[in-house]
């Protein structure tokens, strides 16, 4: 993964620098990864979503498995089976429902512009725009616009319990702490994660359906 690798590294991988991507390289990129969305399949009606649960070959198994105790008149194993694909269908089902709700949360948390350097200058650019390579800058306010990686950072602390469960907001930095084990994590920025205090720069490495968030959606 990009971000077990040093920055200056990374930066070469990525062809770009603190100046920025050009025009045309951000127009080639975008050709190439697609714009920075997380596209996702037209949502179902309630019903039908707790319909296709039925689709499981497990759960089609044990409906075969009590209509066959039913001809067989072991109707209390049918009852006890039928009650247990129900039970089973309506767990996962509320899984599910709460898993799309809590993807449509994060995705409302995502802001439309974000702030980058291209052909260096400094910019707004609407957040599917974004491309790898390019540079962005981020302070106390902002919302990580895509999976990226801290070139530099003062006192810079996210919040991605979103994404990981962590209680408390996280400090990232450019370079592993003086002395400490070497941790990509703590120079990785999440796509979704609200910055809660300082400021950096990054380098987009992921966007839209490759980054993390948009694995989960």
């Amino acid at each position: 993964e990009s971000g077990f690798i040093p920055v200056d590294q990374l930066m070469d991988t990525l062809h770009t620098s603190l100046q920025g991507l050009s025009s045309a390289d951000v127009e080639s990129r975008r050709a190439t990864y697609g714009r920075n969305e997380v596209v996702r399949e037209k949502k179902l009606a309630v019903f039908r979503q707790f319909a296709a649960q039925f689709k499981n070959p497990l759960v089609i198994i044990l409906l075969l498995a009590a209509g066959l105790s039913v001809f067989l008149g072991e109707f209390v194993d049918a009852i006890i089976i039928i009650v247990i694909v129900f039970l089973s269908v309506f767990i996962d089902f509320f899984q599910e429902y709460r898993a799309e709700r809590a993807v449509e949360l994060l995705k409302e948390k995502i802001s439309t512009l974000a702030t980058v350097i291209r052909d260096g200058a400094r910019q707004d650019v609407l957040l599917s725009e974004l491309v790898p390579g390019d540079i962005i800058i981020l302070a106390a306010g902002d919302i990580v616009p895509a999976d990226a990686r801290a070139i530099q950072a003062r006192d810079f602390f996210v919040d991605q319990s979103a994404l990981t469960g962590e209680s408390f907001p996280v400090e990232k930095t450019a370079q592993d702490r003086p002395g400490g084990e070497h941790d990509p994590r703590q120079q990785y920025l999440f796509m979704s994660s609200p910055v809660v205090s300082g400021s950096a720069t990054a380098v987009v490495v992921k966007t839209g359906m490759a980054t993390e968030y948009g694995k989960i959606a």
